[in-house]
């Protein structure tokens, strides 16, 4: 799950907070895919959609 709530517009090295995370899974997503194995991410903020 994916925290995409009001702070993570914090910056940090000249990205948001929620840039890193999200470059973060896509890494893991990539690095899984290469295993042939699937993962799923679901973004939240007040409510889980």
């Amino acid at each position: 799950m994916l925290d995409c709530g009001r702070l993570m517009t914090a910056e940090s090295q000249g990205l948001s907070q929620l840039d890193h995370v999200l470059n973060a899974v896509l890494m893991l997503a990539h690095v899984v895919s290469d295993s042939g194995k699937g993962c799923v991410s679901s973004p939240f903020d007040a409510y889980c959609t």
